[in-house]
């Protein structure tokens, strides 16, 4: 092998090299500057990643009254006294990045608390049954090693976390790898700040952002391919089958297949609706059995507000959707400053290149479904059904536009983008 092949092979593979430095780079100083407990819904992702850690997934539920009137499974994790007395610090991503971080003190409360020695373990009601165990395989196979090793629990979390960090860098870099010619724009999409740290920290949207990313690469490769590749297919099929329950919002990315005319239509038909299937199966067993949704509000009421004014609720999801995407950009400057920085990597990488009618319907879809349905959920779980349909719903935050930037990526031809 000679010097220009291997330049070559180099210069081939730098944008999945760049994003992984700048992943990991970014990510470690996220998991220096900021506690464990330092995370939007600390009380979901923290207890979730150490109950499926110590193999309590599925225990210690009973059906209560959440308050709202509402009956729920409430999860009792055991855990030492050091995590159950430490402080969260509930805050969205954008709150979290956009200080100045000279002096954390709610790192340094943290790290009092949990490397105290424990004084005896008990029950602490939680909300570690929400999202379904598969987001948080990586955080707790990270906690599980450094639990084996005898470490505190401020090291057991943080190692929870680098494990976190390393899953979303090696599923980032292979859908890097994937989309080839676009590798520079998935790169500036996967590396962006909010993303990374939500990659470094507990988070069960780890796992929903890289399987979104992987579904869209996926898509990509298998829009180029002149022969019919099984292995792509199983992979995609796989992907959405998994976006389901992880977070049920995100299943509109299963329309991409149908832009794809590599593949008989059957084909396309049956990537799209099987592995949908095979994801509403697994998240209704888990949701019946085992979950539970935080709601503020009578879920009963608002469903039947729901069937009685469907088209007030419908406008209500689909203007609160649109609406939240802005304030998101209003509000957030770091946010701002990431979707703008993509925007421009966007346009710089694709200026020569030509773009798909039918998969921009397809991702204009997607996007608008996606987060219409996001608002629905809101509407459901945390306004009042009788509120005007202009009115947003709240609880929208940045973090959730996460999974739908790399939509950005399926929008060229792949004969003039991605072709040999």
């Amino acid at each position: 092998m000679n010097t220009q092949t291997i330049t070559r092979g180099i210069a081939s593979h730098l944008p999945a090299l760049v994003f992984a430095l700048v992943t990991l780079l970014t990510g470690l100083a996220s998991i220096s500057a900021y506690g464990p407990l330092t995370i939007p819904d600390p009380d979901i992702h923290v207890y979730a990643s150490y109950a499926l850690a110590t193999g309590q997934i599925g225990q210690n539920i009973r059906t209560m009254d959440d308050g709202a009137g509402n009956q729920v499974h409430i999860q009792y994790v055991r855990m030492p006294s050091n995590l159950r007395q430490a402080p969260l610090d509930n805050k969205t991503v954008g709150n979290i990045l956009d200080p100045v971080n000279h002096e954390n003190d709610e790192r340094f409360k943290q790290w009092n608390k949990l490397t105290m020695a424990d004084v005896g373990s008990g029950l602490k009601a939680s909300r570690a049954n929400q999202y379904s165990p598969l987001s948080f395989i990586p955080q707790a196979v990270g906690i599980g090693l450094a639990r084996a090793t005898g470490a505190s629990m401020w090291n057991q979390l943080q190692v929870g976390r680098i494990s976190s960090l390393l899953v979303y860098c090696m599923l980032g870099v292979i859908s890097v790898v994937l989309v080839r010619r676009l590798g520079w724009l998935m790169t500036v999409i996967l590396a962006n700040p909010v993303s990374v740290f939500v990659a470094s920290s507990l988070s069960a949207d780890t796992l929903t952002n890289t399987v979104a990313a992987l579904t869209i690469a996926l898509a990509v490769k298998l829009g180029v391919c002149e022969k019919r590749s099984t292995l792509l297919i199983v992979g995609l099929s796989v992907c959405l089958a998994l976006l389901v329950p992880l977070k049920l919002c995100y299943m509109p990315l299963a329309l991409l297949p149908l832009a794809l005319e590599t593949i008989r239509l059957r084909d396309r038909l049956l990537i799209t609706v099987i592995p949908t299937a095979v994801g509403i199966i697994l998240m209704c067993w888990w949701s019946l059995s085992y979950g539970r949704i935080a709601a503020t509000v009578n879920m009963s009421e608002t469903k039947k507000h729901l069937v009685d004014h469907p088209i007030h609720d419908i406008l209500r999801s689909l203007v609160g959707g649109w609406n939240n995407v802005w304030r998101v950009l209003a509000g957030h400057g770091i946010m701002t400053a990431a979707i703008l920085v993509i925007l421009t990597a966007f346009v710089l990488t694709t200026r020569k290149m030509s773009f798909d009618r039918k998969r921009i319907c397809v991702v204009i879809a997607a996007a608008i479904l996606s987060t219409t349905a996001i608002a629905g959920m809101l509407i459901i779980t945390w306004a009042k059904p009788t509120l005007p349909w202009g009115v947003a719903p709240f609880g929208f935050q940045e973090r959730y536009l996460l999974p739908l930037l790399p939509l950005l990526v399926f929008t060229t031809k792949p004969e003039t983008s991605l072709s040999k």
